[in-house]
């Protein structure tokens, strides 16, 4: 079953990086990125299958060598496209006509002409690191192919596996190691802790059951909440690079933004981070006394 989830989302992969080999558009380069999250999950969820694998082992290392090249390049391309999006909900007279909208009031007119700059700047940056995204993109799918081959030879070489642990248990498994890793939360620790968030997402989306569906979801919060925050921290900077180092009124607007999204993202996270960890430690007892009562089963047949 996982074999075959496994195969599926590479495949899905797979075709979007040929669509990126002709136009890396908007919608191309997103899926891009979270597919090559998705497969990463999906491999993790076949690799416990087959722990005692060597075969597996060495082919899961060149895979995710290849997903993470290609996940840092689309993220290079994905990112200007979400803060594009950012700028234009905090200056939506960018799609407008820019005379009209600087006729009024002076102040609002230089932070279009501010929004405008950054703009501009943002597209080039994002038409040279999408063309170079183009040129490998098909490249990369033939390097995915064999190397997804190689995992699926190697699973199918290692037989029968054991009974599965559900998608929701291995999620929460994941997110639980990620609160001991990370326990203390703040700006310089908040971003690596949504990729692990979202990592445990991913794994729990491998599930069909409400169990499975209700952790993902509670992890996507997660995610998207400091998603946010990340945005605008991001693009604040940039509109200050782009202004020489100055803050000028277009910074202010996005850094009282990012400060309103943090205290969003803390919240959020700390809710979240509390409910499954809760949910975690109940399903490990009941685990534990199941382990337990098998065991005196088996020493009573002994008997």
């Amino acid at each position: 079953m996982r074999a075959e989830r496994f195969a599926a989302v590479a495949s899905r992969l797979g075709c979007t990086l040929g669509r990126c080999g002709e136009t890396p558009d908007v919608g191309a380069i997103h899926h891009v990125r979270t597919g090559s999250r998705r497969l990463d999950a999906a491999l993790d969820a076949l690799e416990r299958e087959t722990s005692e694998s060597e075969a597996m082992r060495k082919s899961a290392v060149k895979l995710r060598k290849l997903l993470k090249k290609v996940r840092r390049r689309a993220g290079k391309v994905r990112d200007l496209d979400v803060h594009r999006g950012l700028l234009r909900k905090l200056t939506p007279e960018l799609d407008s006509d820019p005379r009209a909208s600087r006729a009024g009031d002076g102040s609002a007119g230089s932070v279009l002409k501010q929004a405008e700059d950054l703009d501009a700047e943002l597209e080039r940056r994002r038409g040279r690191r999408a063309e170079k995204f183009r040129q490998r993109a098909c490249r990369w799918q033939g390097r995915l192919d064999q190397r997804v081959g190689a995992v699926l030879q190697a699973a199918a070489e290692a037989g029968d596996p054991p009974a599965n642990a559900g998608a929701a248990e291995l999620a929460l498994e994941s997110f639980a190691g990620l609160c001991r890793e990370i326990p203390v939360l703040d700006t310089g620790t908040l971003h690596d802790f949504r990729k692990g968030a979202k990592h445990a997402r991913y794994i729990a989306e491998g599930g069909d059951d409400d169990w499975s569906k209700r952790t993902a979801q509670r992890l996507k919060r997660v995610q998207d909440a400091i998603g946010m925050w990340h945005d605008w921290l991001v693009l604040a900077t940039e509109a200050q690079e782009a202004a020489g180092g100055e803050r000028n009124e277009l910074v202010e607007r996005m850094e009282s933004r990012r400060d309103r999204q943090f205290r969003s993202a803390m919240k959020t996270t700390e809710r979240v981070r509390e409910e499954l960890l809760g949910e975690w430690e109940d399903f490990a007892k009941q685990r534990v006394g199941r382990g337990a009562d098998e065991a005196g089963a088996g020493l009573a047949k002994t008997a």
